[in-house]
């Protein structure tokens, strides 16, 4: 009788316990990524949905889920890398990705256009983006707007820039608050300065897909 009162004490405790922080943070991420679909799910301009949910230092797990028949269906999934410093950018060159949903403006590449659905614009020896004051957080072509440019020359990133898409973060152009928010190619560096990082193939597979209205939620 002892014996069985001590095992349903022990059952008890392991039933009463509280969730680990990472059993805790996983439920965190899966409540949030319902909620978002489920929000969506009416929204008939709204086909695309890739969410970036950031779990570790810089790591994040990426989704796609493309809507068919008006239901999600997850199409995609990937491990990719976000900050350096995280989530939740506050000022520019804090080494952090904004959190929140954001739409894409456009797409871009230093290779040849992959069958974007969205505009792309082939990178060239004169493309920035730009970081001075009068056009903060532009893509430019520095013949169209001749000036010294201290931004991002994006041919340089021979890498990270073979495509990528922009993303509407900071769209009134707020010196200071943040530019070049971009999803790109990894790198052999295991975060970014501020980006979203995915696989080359994942990233073609993005710009194959993703419409206007599609939408990214990073949390």
């Amino acid at each position: 009788m002892l014996k069985r009162i001590f095992l349903l004490a022990a059952l008890l405790f392991i039933f009463a316990a509280p969730a680990s922080p990472a059993g805790a943070e996983a439920n965190t991420a899966e409540a949030k990524t319902q909620e978002i679909l489920e929000r969506y799910r009416p929204d008939e301009t709204v086909h695309q949905l890739l969410l970036v949910n950031h779990h570790d230092g810089s790591d994040a797990d990426i989704t796609l889920y493309e809507k068919i028949g008006g239901q999600w269906q997850k199409t995609m999934e990937c491990a990719g890398f976000v900050g350096k410093n995280g989530i939740d950018k506050e000022r520019e060159g804090d080494g952090k990705t904004p959190t929140g949903e954001f739409t894409f403006i456009g797409t871009f590449g230093i290779c040849a256009d992959p069958g974007a659905k969205l505009p792309y614009t082939p990178i060239t020896a004169d493309h920035y983006f730009c970081d001075d004051k009068r056009y903060y957080n532009q893509l430019i072509n520095i013949k169209d707007k001749p000036h010294h440019c201290s931004g991002e020359h994006m041919i340089e990133y021979d890498v990270a820039y073979r495509y990528g898409l922009i993303i509407d973060f900071n769209r009134e152009n707020i010196y200071g608050k943040g530019s070049a928010i971009l999803i790109h190619c990894s790198t052999d560096e295991e975060y970014t300065a501020g980006c979203v990082a995915m696989p080359e193939e994942n990233i073609i597979r993005l710009l194959r897909t993703v419409t206007p209205g599609g939408k990214i939620a990073i949390y």
